[in-house]
């Protein structure tokens, strides 16, 4: 693994408002309506939540080139900076933005590089109120087949683990770059049921009978464990912050294992967001991008 890049602790982030008042009455409702706690809690699971735009982020999301495409129903917005190709795509992770790598976006750009990001189903400025990540890879799909094969794809969270399905799905073999993304299904259930407040045998059980139902698939086949194993061998970058409180980093060690021609990158202290403007990472993402440009020429 990488030597660890350490900075000051990160702020707390408040918990949403809305979240609080579930996690308090969540456990009553599980024990008393065992219906409506099922209905809660798939529901949510599948509920991004949204969030304004910080002062940060304006100035990039202001030079992006906006357009849109229409998907399963809901109405998506991209965003592109450059237009030289090929260029690196951005996915984001759940209730997050395009908009949360403006640091790469912006030291890409400076490197002249392109960048092409958008807001998932139900995420920042696209429409919709529930999603999943099979709505992920098929917005990725939708991209690569508008505007061709990407340097590499950069992923954040379940947007790491979501272009890894896509991969898989659609036999590609790009590039890739995971930060923080989660990979165990069984940490996956007890974080949600930590956060929820809930019983974990029971909504790992809900949640795996709805997956199952709705998409004929087992849960644990759309985690990062089951799909690193076979990925193809392509210039795979893992990652991982020690002290993200949402990914544990036996998830970057789990990857690894399975994909041994991929490399870790460890950092310390600036937790599951903060990660993406981090000059450290930015650095080592341009510089992980740059290697792949220069193979290419």
């Amino acid at each position: 693994m990488a030597q660890s890049q350490k900075t000051p602790p990160a702020p707390q982030v408040p918990i949403n408002p809305a979240l609080k008042v579930l996690r308090a009455s969540y456990p009553l409702i599980e024990k008393l309506i065992p219906p409506l706690a099922r209905k809660i809690g798939v529901g949510f699971f599948l509920r991004p939540f949204k969030f304004s735009l910080p002062e940060r982020e304006r100035a990039t999301a202001q030079r992006a080139e906006k357009s849109h495409f229409d998907l399963l129903g809901k109405r998506m917005v991209t965003y592109q900076w450059g237009t030289t190709k090929p260029y690196v795509l951005c996915v984001h992770g759940w209730s997050g933005r395009a908009m949360q790598f403006h640091a790469i976006i912006d030291h890409l750009q400076s490197q002249g590089i392109s960048v092409i990001a958008f807001d998932a189903p139900a995420h920042g400025t696209s429409t919709g109120k529930v999603t999943n990540l099979i709505e992920f890879a098929a917005c990725i799909n939708h991209i690569v087949e508008e505007h061709g094969a990407p340097i590499c794809i950069i992923g954040h969270s379940l947007g790491g683990i979501a272009t890894m399905f896509y991969q898989k799905k659609y036999q590609t073999a790009y590039p890739q770059i995971t930060i923080n993304s989660p990979a165990i299904a069984d940490e996956i259930f007890e974080n949600y049921a930590s956060r929820l407040n809930a019983n974990k045998a029971k909504i790992s059980q809900w949640i795996e009978n709805y997956v199952r139902q709705r998409i004929n698939m087992e849960f644990y086949e759309v985690s990062g464990e089951y799909l690193s194993k076979g990925f193809p061998e392509t210039p795979f970058l893992i990652c991982i912050d020690k002290d993200d409180r949402e990914v544990s980093l036996k998830n970057a060690e789990v990857l690894n294992k399975n994909m041994p021609f991929s490399e870790v990158f460890v950092t310390e202290s600036f937790g599951h967001v903060r990660i993406l403007r981090a000059d450290v990472l930015v650095h080592k993402v341009s510089d992980f991008v740059s290697n792949l440009t220069a193979d290419t020429q």
